[in-house]
């Protein structure tokens, strides 16, 4: 997916959703988790709030994809 975003808007949804984000004076601890989601290990402090959003990423994914809820792993 990251590779695709770049290619195309030069920049992945992570990196931009940080900047916005930042942008718009949010706490560090959600800049921070934003720009780590997939690798929430990378996240330091902050690392199980990154793992919170991981999982609501994931789980949104299984969603848009229309893929049934009882279906979700």
């Amino acid at each position: 997916v990251e590779t695709r975003e770049r290619a195309v808007i030069r920049t992945s949804h992570a990196e931009f959703g940080a900047w916005f984000a930042a942008t718009n004076e949010l706490p560090e601890s959600l800049v921070t988790s934003i720009r780590h989601h997939h690798r929430p290990e990378e996240a330091g402090e902050h690392v199980q709030l990154a793992a919170l959003v991981s999982a609501a990423d994931h789980m949104a994914n299984h969603i848009q994809r229309g893929e049934p809820p009882e279906a979700y792993n």
